[in-house]
């Protein structure tokens, strides 16, 4: 018989030290994905009754994983580590779903590492409308990636999160660039974690002892500019 039960395990990741779940057993938070996926099947099934599902680009993604830590946790993030207000990648990482009748295989998938902010460019890019790019400095179109190519990742993320927040996390700004994640906590002695987060996509393994330049120069590109400037005492 399968377990019912929920399982969880106490963790200490970076400056925190959480409850984390390790299995989907949320009866409530079952319900909202269940409710989610009707309503969206109504939405689809409307725009199939107007006539204009073939002219219809539907998008669907979040802003940031589950929460999974503490006692709000409603879901697991497994593989990837931590969840909802943390800057592992069970918190940063996020589906993006696109449907566009005609020109996207159904139920391919596609590597390529995005933003959110790439959306605002895509759908100018998809729409055959001049591209804004002060208005878009950190988007780029994915218009290539959802008819099939890989956009190689050669940009720099950034990520700057200044609160407390009553899942676990504590102030900490992050930097990927290539395979490489690093996570800053300025406030406790300076303390980093860096990661390969495609070999070691669980953030298993901190590399910042054992490779030192590579945590000093993306400290450095983090920190310029100073992003968490108007938060330090």
């Amino acid at each position: 018989m399968e377990d019912s039960a929920l399982r969880i395990h106490e963790i200490e990741r970076g400056v925190s030290k959480v409850t984390e779940a390790l299995n989907q057993r949320n009866p409530e938070f079952a319900s909202q994905v269940a409710a989610m996926d009707e309503n969206v099947g109504r939405l689809m099934q409307k725009l199939e009754d107007l006539g204009v599902a073939n002219e219809t680009i539907v998008i669907f993604t979040s802003d940031q994983g589950s929460m999974c830590t503490s006692r709000r946790m409603v879901s697991s993030q497994k593989p990837y580590s931590m969840g909802k207000s943390f800057l592992y990648e069970g918190g940063i990482r996020a589906p993006l779903v696109v449907k566009w009748p005609g020109q996207i295989e159904a139920s391919s998938t596609n590597e390529t590492v995005t933003l959110n902010t790439d959306l605002y460019p895509t759908v100018l890019d998809i729409l055959d409308l001049p591209l804004r790019p002060e208005q878009h400095k950190d988007g780029i179109s994915l218009k290539p990636a959802l008819k099939g190519d890989h956009i190689p990742f050669d940009r720099v993320f950034r990520w700057a999160y200044p609160p407390r927040h009553a899942l676990g996390h504590v102030t900490s700004t992050a930097i990927r660039k290539g395979n490489y994640k690093l996570i800053y906590w300025y406030r406790h002695g300076g303390k980093t974690e860096l990661y390969n987060v495609v070999e070691d996509v669980g953030e298993s393994r901190d590399l910042s002892e054992g490779m030192p330049e590579k945590r000093e120069a993306m400290l450095s590109e983090l920190n310029e500019p100073d992003y968490m400037s108007p938060f330090r005492p």
